[in-house]
């Protein structure tokens, strides 16, 4: 096959035509034609460049690269073109592609990457071209982002909440979970645990976290991720575990589980309970079934000081929470104390009674003590010669108790002032009196306050040694009718009472009394108040106070002027009578008698046009308005032996009529100087001496003489009661 054919013609031009055929890259070179080698290398010649498809690229680079950092990919490629000294002049063009799509605009031999994870997803190769011809692609290459994790997700991500506490009680279970990280290279996986003083101990190797059972120790659990160029990062979900204690009990600041403490009255003893618990819980502690205390501000305490012997019980703390059930512990507190009374107690110093065989007066007295008191220890002076004995019962607690006793009252001597001792030690002390009628109603005021009806006060007096009431009566036209009983509020206490509807302008006469079991007030206390009417309400409400006040003022200052004059005869009369005494009566028992003769009275002077003394009845027999009087008178002629004898008349502020008892009764009051002072000073003695009278006294018969009763009077004088039956 010819190579080279020849074409310029005739020979022996000078311009050299060949033509070659089935060119190869061996078919570079330089060509030049001539009759000698040397003048026609001389004279030129024409080179022959054979194109070639440049070699297929090579990219060269790092694919290796951290992220965030620039990675530069050089497509190789070598010119094939003949001669060689042609192909080292040649400069290549170049085409990448990324995932088999080119990229535009990129035709330098270099391609320079901003590193990012998403690379990792990208392949790039590349095409050189010389001069139209272009190379076969290179091979593809993959950029490999280097990054540590950027987050850490939990599987299953539902169970744990994105910042937020985790809540179950203790002993529950929490997990398994999945620990998640983006990582290249991938992370080194652990799981830790954080305690409630902040330090964390590792758990377990790997991304799983197995089941866990949870305690008040752990705060959260995390999950580290650990990247080999020293890069960490952790996330994590807190607990919150509920737990309750059981109450712990602390004596005296140093924790005691002994079912019962004991202390001594005024030395303090110091209670406390602490409950543990998430959430703080409700502490309440108590004395009995009364709560006495409660924790305040987040505080895990309550505390209580046991002082007296009050404090002796049984004290229970109690701590609660929402979550759980109560929980409870139990102490028994013990104060011993010595005994003493209880003043918060029903106690009562003063006593009434009436006297007689078998008279007592019950005393129940309430004290305090722990241990309880020994009735044998109890002991009790006063006025008797009869044995006074004591029980000891206990009453609503172990330290509060009864001391029953009775104290017989066998006549009058029996009243007066009693000691109550436990041991040597004096305990109470109590007064027994003897029973009498009450005081008048005091401070009685009355008006008309508004149309038809009447306003009245008043402040209770003694009540005579038993429970009183207030009687009030109005005055109609032929009696007093009761229209009001009320109860005592106690001494010094004031008793309100309205009266009405009324007739406007009607006038009233009310007279109020006091009461108890054994008699009504020798005084009553009357008032007239005028009804006020509509027309004047307005205009008179003020001045019918003040007319009552000023009323009442008066009476009293009356009173108290006759009271003055009263007392005033009184010791007059007695210091003449002390004179005639002196005269007439020996100290050689020598005996006086004050005869009482209720005969004489001044009913016959008071009595009315109608023959009546005009007295009236009450609801109980007694006479309330009456002004019969007896008179005291001396008659010496009455009983011999040098004794004097003198009529008493006794002026009564009742109108009650004499019953049977009373007629033909004399009463005596003997005064016997037989008994002798010291240093030769008689004593004089008293004998108060009732006489009945009857028409056999008239005929001249003799009587007898009985003694009732014997009572002392004071430290000087013995008072003698006798009926003297003729």
């Amino acid at each position: 096959m010819i190579k080279y054919i020849y074409i310029t013609r005739p020979y022996s031009s000078k311009n050299i035509s060949f033509e070659i055929k089935n060119i190869t890259m061996a078919d570079a070179g330089y060509y030049y034609g001539g009759a000698q080698v040397t003048p026609a290398g001389l004279d030129g010649g024409v080179v022959l460049i054979v194109k070639g498809k440049p070699s297929k690229p090579d990219i060269i680079g790092d694919p290796n690269v951290e992220e965030n950092k620039y990675v530069d990919l050089t497509c190789s490629s070598q010119s094939t073109s003949a001669p060689d000294y042609y192909s080292k002049l040649v400069i290549l063009s170049y085409t990448w592609f990324v995932n088999d799509t080119k990229m535009e605009s990129e035709t330098r031999g270099t391609l320079s990457l901003y590193v990012t994870r998403k690379l990792k997803y990208k392949k790039y190769s590349c095409t050189a071209t010389e001069e139209y011809i272009e190379s076969d692609r290179s091979d593809p290459v993959q950029i490999n982002p280097l990054y540590g994790p950027d987050e850490i997700k939990f599987e299953p991500n539902s169970d744990i909440p994105n910042e937020k506490l985790i809540t179950l009680k203790e002993g529950e279970s929490i997990g398994p979970y999945q620990c998640i990280a983006d990582c290249n290279p991938p992370c080194n996986m652990t799981w830790k645990y954080m305690d409630t003083n902040g330090k964390f101990s590792f758990l377990t190797k790997g991304r799983t976290m197995s089941k866990q059972y949870v305690n008040r120790n752990i705060k959260s659990y995390h999950c580290v991720a650990e990247w080999k160029f020293h890069h960490e990062k952790k996330r994590g979900f807190a607990l919150d575990v509920k737990y309750l204690d059981k109450p712990a009990l602390f004596k005296d600041n140093n924790n005691n589980s002994e079912p019962m403490w004991t202390g001594n009255e005024n030395m303090p003893l110091r209670a406390a309970c602490f409950v543990d618990g998430n959430p703080v819980p409700k502490i309440r502690l108590f004395k009995g079934y009364k709560k006495i205390e409660m924790n305040t501000n987040n505080s895990k305490w309550a505390n209580y000081t046991a002082t007296y012997c009050e404090d002796t019980d049984n004290y229970t703390c109690e701590g609660s929470s929402n979550e759980f059930n109560s929980s409870y512990q139990t102490v028994i507190i013990n104060i011993t104390c010595k005994l003493r009374i209880d003043k918060s107690g029903p106690l009562q110093t003063n006593y009434s009674s009436t006297s007689g065989e078998n008279v007592k007066v019950v005393l129940v007295i309430p004290v305090i003590a722990n241990p309880p008191p020994q009735a044998l220890d109890i002991t009790w002076m006063g006025p008797t010669d009869h044995p006074i004995t004591s029980t000891v019962s206990q009453r609503d607690v172990v330290y509060k108790h009864w001391i029953n006793t009775s104290v017989p009252i066998k006549n009058h001597s029996n009243f007066g002032y009693y000691i109550m001792k436990y041991k040597t030690e004096i305990i109470h002390n109590i007064t027994i009196n003897a029973q009498d009628r009450p005081e008048q109603p005091l401070n009685f005021i009355a008006y008309s306050y508004a149309s038809g009806y009447v306003n009245m006060t008043w402040t209770s007096g003694f009540n005579g040694g038993s429970e009183q009431f207030f009687i009030l009566r109005m005055r109609d036209d032929t009696d007093w009718k009761i229209i009001a009983n009320l109860t005592d509020p106690g001494k010094g206490g004031t008793v309100h009472f309205d009266h009405g509807p009324l007739t406007p302008g009607q006038e009233i006469l009310y007279r109020l009394e006091s009461c108890n079991i054994i008699t009504c007030s020798i005084q009553s206390v009357e008032m007239t108040v005028n009804v006020k009417d509509t027309s004047k309400a307005s205009l008179t409400s003020t001045s019918e106070m003040v007319y009552a006040a000023i009323g009442v003022s008066t009476g009293v200052s009356i009173l108290i002027v006759i009271l003055v004059v009263v007392l005033v005869i009184f010791f007059r009369r007695k210091n003449e009578k002390n004179n005639i005494m002196d005269n007439e009566i020996t100290q050689d028992g020598t005996e006086m008698y004050a005869v009482v003769d209720k005969s004489k009275t001044s009913n016959d002077k008071m009595k009315d046009k109608t023959g009546t003394s005009g007295a009236t009845k009450d609801d109980y027999g007694y006479n309330r308005n009456s002004t019969s009087g007896m008179y005291a008178a001396v008659d010496k002629s009455l009983p011999k032996e040098n004794k004097l004898e003198a009529t008493i008349s006794t002026k009564y502020s009742t109108d009650k009529k004499e019953d049977e008892s009373h007629h033909g009764t004399e009463t005596y009051a003997v005064v016997d100087k037989s008994i002798m002072k010291k240093g030769g000073e008689s004593k004089t003695k008293t004998k108060l001496v009732k006489t009945k009278k009857s028409k056999e006294k008239n005929r001249g018969k003799k009587g007898s003489l009985e003694e009732k009763n014997v009572s002392p009077v004071g430290s000087r004088k013995t008072v003698r009661l006798y009926n003297i039956v003729y």
